[in-house]
C-alpha cells in the first residue's frame, strides 16, 4: 500500500485541481491533509486515478466549502443575540367638518361664525435599530459559544473529509 505522504512526494501534482474559496489557502490545506493523514494508506494508489478522484471530490464539495468559508468571515458581535434594523410605516387618513360658534361678551347664546371642512392624510416612516443581549441567553453562555466557534478549523474539517473519502482507516 502507499501512504498519502509517499504519493505526494512522488506526485506533488495530485492536488493541482483542488479549488478553494478565495479566503482559504490551498498550501495550508495540503499541509493539513499531509499532517493529519500522512501515514494512512490510500484507497486509490494510482496517481492518475487519485488525482481524478481528488478533482471530483473538490468539484462536488464547492458549495459546502464556500458556505464554511463565508461563515468564518461573518462580522457580528458575539455577545449580542439581537442585531438588526426594523423599518416601520404608519399611515393615517381622515376627514372631518366642524362649525365654529362664538358668543358675545354679554350673551350666553352661541351663534354660528363659520364652517370648516378638512381632509388629511399622513404617512410616517421610522427606523429603529435593535441590538444587544435580549436576556434569553446569558452573556457568559454567548461567550462559551463563541469559544466553540473559534475552535472550529475549516482545514481540519476538509482534511477529515479527505480521510473519509481517500484513506484506508485500518490501523
Amino acid at each position: 500500500m502507499l501512504s498519502i505522504i509517499a504519493m505526494y512526494n512522488y506526485h506533488p501534482d495530485i492536488f493541482d485541481d483542488v479549488q478553494l474559496p478565495e479566503n482559504l489557502s490551498k498550501e495550508t490545506l495540503i499541509d493539513t491533509i499531509l499532517l493529519r493523514n500522512g501515514e494512512l494508506d490510500l484507497l486509490y494508489p494510482q496517481p492518475k486515478v487519485l488525482k481524478a478522484m481528488i478533482k471530483t471530490w473538490s468539484d462536488s464539495s464547492q458549495y459546502s466549502w464556500n458556505k464554511l468559508a463565508n461563515i468564518l468571515t461573518l462580522e457580528y458581535n458575539p455577545i449580542w443575540n439581537k442585531d438588526g434594523t426594523i423599518t416601520e410605516s404608519e399611515t393615517a387618513e381622515g376627514s372631518g367638518s366642524g362649525v365654529q360658534k362664538v358668543a358675545g361678551f354679554d350673551s350666553e347664546t352661541f351663534q354660528n361664525r363659520g364652517r370648516d371642512e378638512a381632509e388629511s392624510s399622513s404617512t410616517r416612516t421610522y427606523t429603529r435599530t435593535e441590538k444587544g443581549n435580549i436576556g434569553l441567553t446569558s452573556t457568559q453562555e454567548l461567550i462559551r459559544q463563541e469559544v466553540e466557534v473559534a475552535k472550529f478549523n475549516v482545514y481540519d474539517r476538509i482534511s477529515d473529509d479527505f480521510k473519509q473519502k481517500f484513506c484506508i482507516q485500518v490501523y
